[in-house]
């Protein structure tokens, strides 16, 4: 990172808590009696570990990180909110050092229609857990945090928001630069002869941005929404490269992450059914024809969740489930994995590169969860906090009945003060082989703590 990018940060850290109570008390009448500034955020540690071969705890990640987040508002007419964040320390084993925008974007209201530009995560689809609605901005599935929400990333984009009547929403929005979510193949449990090439952003043009719509419809007593998205998905397929000839001096093969365009209907509602929410999505994702002729692409699918959630005092419940339904599906068997080792026969040979397509075409179905014509999918977070809300303890686990994979994710946290808590907990992840939970089960099953202060 800059010097220059660590140096202004460290100013404004110095700075704005010397200054924030005169801007507070400049903002008030600026804009009524409204404070036109807000500044926010918080400081954590946070450590994950987990466990060598040889069964000793090891530092898998160790970092401290500040974050604000800067509102504004200018009367009426507009607001603006930022999200900014740095980060150093080390992260599966290597040095890390970040300055992150998060988000960062301006609102321009203009009565029942509002206009929002920058940086910004959009967040779609009403249940709990699983979203199909939700393919707008990527996310970073190997982030080392307590918080799955952090695993969001935010993108460039334009969010017009409509309101031609009280109980009606609808929202456009257009991301024109294609940003891929974050999937760390050099951590996975692949063979080591596996090269992943960087993924090759298509074209910064009007065509190949992201469109979408929604429109939400919301009453008294329930609320829904209908959307179709059309754009690159966030996660690219892999396409093997060029296949290295015979005679072998060594055997490397290159995969190419392949980008392609979808499309994607869906609908979500909420509602409450006495004390017990009641919430629910389904949504049909199809690549383009243009890009069906690749072998490795996925198939069309049906994908829907639902999910109930109550309270009772001071315990908590939410309860899911997931399917799936995979169109023109065909099964496979489980591929045999290439083995270096053959390679000293000569009449192993011809069979390398067949063996390599149809490991590839089924880690592709492992990418895109497609293994299964069918997959059905439990989700369970009970929670409950003691001792008057000053210790919460929480379990957010699911298990896949078609794969037989799950992860359990225990953790309790303890509110020291109303700023400042203390997280401990634990990640394990478990699938048989060839399953996606079995590819990163090694790097991310561990115990966690985290110290976090909130301003």
């Amino acid at each position: 990172m800059k010097k220059g990018s660590v140096i202004f940060f460290l100013i404004c850290c110095i700075i704005i808590p010397g200054v924030r109570a005169q801007l507070f008390e400049q903002s008030i009448g600026a804009a009524g009696n409204e404070k036109n500034l807000v500044i926010g955020g918080y400081l954590r540690s946070t450590w994950f570990g987990n466990w060598s071969n040889d069964h000793t705890l090891q530092h898998t990640s160790f970092y401290g990180q500040p974050a604000l987040t800067l509102q504004s508002r200018a009367g009426q007419w507009g607001k603006a909110y930022g999200d900014i964040r740095f980060r150093s320390g080390f992260e599966f084993g290597a040095p890390v050092s970040e300055l992150e925008v998060r988000e960062a974007y301006v609102d321009l209201n203009l009565g029942w229609a509002s206009l929002r530009a920058g940086k910004q995560i959009l967040a779609w689809g009403r249940a709990d857990g699983f979203n199909p609605t939700d393919n707008l901005t990527p996310r970073n599935y190997f982030v080392r945090s307590p918080l799955p929400d952090d695993m969001r990333m935010g993108n460039y984009a334009l969010s017009l928001n409509l309101h031609p009547v009280e109980a009606l929403r609808i929202e456009l929005d257009y991301l024109p630069r294609f940003e891929p979510s974050v999937y760390r193949f050099d951590l996975v449990n692949l063979p080591d002869y596996l090269n992943i090439n960087p993924v090759i952003r298509p074209e910064t043009n009007l065509s190949n941005g992201i469109w979408a719509v929604k429109a939400d419809v919301i009453l008294s007593q329930i609320e829904g929404s209908v959307s179709y998205l059309h754009g690159y998905d966030l996660l690219p397929a892999l396409n093997p490269g060029t296949m290295p000839q015979p005679p072998f001096e060594s055997f490397e093969v290159g995969i190419i992450p392949v980008t392609f365009k979808q499309q994607i209907l869906g609908a979500d509602f909420a509602t409450s059914i006495g004390k017990t929410g009641l919430r629910g999505e389904i949504a049909w994702r199809q690549p383009d024809s243009l890009f069906s002729g690749y072998p490795f692409m996925p198939h069309s699918e049906w994908q829907w969740s639902v999910s109930l959630d109550r309270s009772l005092g001071a315990f908590h419940l939410i309860l899911g489930y997931s399917g799936k339904l995979v169109e023109s599906f065909k099964a496979m068997d489980t591929p045999v994995i290439p083995d270096p080792n053959l390679l000293s026969d000569p009449s192993t040979w011809p069979y390398l590169g067949s063996m390599f397509e149809n490991f590839l075409e089924y880690a592709n179905r492992i990418l895109f969860d497609q293994t299964k014509e069918w997959s059905h999918i439990l989700l369970f977070r009970p929670s409950v906090k003691l001792f008057h809300e000053v210790l919460e303890a929480e379990i957010n686990s699911f298990y896949n009945f078609s794969t037989k994979e799950y992860f359990i994710w225990p953790g309790i946290t303890w509110h020291v003060s109303d700023a400042l808590n203390a997280t401990l907990g634990y990640q394990y992840y478990y699938g048989p082989e060839f399953t996606r939970l079995n590819w990163v089960a090694k790097m991310l099953n561990g115990p966690y703590l985290e110290f976090r202060l909130t301003f």
